[in-house]
């Protein structure tokens, strides 16, 4: 097999709602036809349980599929393997809501389990938790890891392919309606995460490289009526902390504006 020949057979690729087809829900690698690789994703939506399955099952209910996309490919299994690990991992880093049930690389590209071993894997995951214990190690094991470099390099060959994925995005009225409704279904964030999420800020300070590309971001940067009219809502009957009281008094006495126009 030639160098070109084992490109176009490992290659990895995402899938993306038809409505957004530019945003990635799931990144994925084959070593077969794509096509048929995306029928296979159907076709196990039928009856699977997991969070892609699901999220397909959801796509043919409104009557559609998920569009299938070829973003990269390797020269062997090895580097496939590799290659999806490091794309799911740096479009986590961004933020990208990925229904992956994993960080990528495992399993055999093309293999399947027979039906009586998927009915014993099911069968011992189903109900499975995690002990307190489990948890604290696999929490504590998470604590200050840092992104190898070859997934930066991946996120650099990624943005020189295709552009920064969210760049000038703009969502349907569908799917800020279908965000929107998840959002409201989720379940409210507890008062002791909150506590947890306000002391890791607490202290925190930016670096001036940081604070100059936040100010840079927000330079000429404009509201709108209603958007002014939302946050005028919000603010109305809360009181000021003093930390806010000195930075608008700081404000006024630099004669900065205070009105979002």
């Amino acid at each position: 097999m030639t160098d070109s020949d084992a490109h176009e057979r490992y290659r990895i690729y995402m899938l993306s709602d038809p409505d957004s087809p530019e945003v990635i829900r799931y990144v994925g690698k084959t070593a077969g036809n794509i096509r048929r690789r995306l029928n296979d994703h159907v076709l196990r939506s039928r009856h699977g349980r997991n969070h892609r399955e699901c999220w397909i099952r959801s796509l043919i209910v409104r009557g559609c599929k998920p569009v299938i996309t070829i973003i990269d490919s390797a020269l062997s299994e090895a580097e496939l393997n590799q290659l999806e690990r490091l794309y799911i991992i740096v479009l986590r880093m961004l933020g990208t809501d990925l229904v992956n049930a994993t960080d990528g690389g495992d399993g055999s590209s093309g293999f399947k389990h027979s039906r009586e071993a998927r009915a014993a894997m099911s069968k011992t995951r189903t109900c499975r938790r995690h002990t307190p214990e489990t948890r604290r190690r696999i929490s504590e094991n998470q604590r200050g890891r840092s992104v190898a470099p070859l997934a930066l390099a991946a996120l650099i060959r990624w943005t020189e392919k295709h552009g920064s994925w969210n760049r000038g995005r703009k969502a349907s009225t569908a799917a800020r309606a279908n965000i929107s409704a998840a959002a409201r279904l989720r379940p409210a964030t507890s008062l002791e995460t909150r506590a947890k999420i306000r002391a890791l800020h607490i202290g925190r300070k930016r670096t001036n490289e940081q604070r100059a590309r936040i100010s840079a971001s927000l330079l000429g940067r404009r509201f709108s009526a209603e958007h002014r009219a939302h946050m005028s809502a919000a603010r109305k009957g809360k009181p000021w902390t003093q930390r806010q009281r000195d930075s608008r008094s700081a404000t006024v006495e630099k004669g900065g504006r205070l009105d979002y126009e």
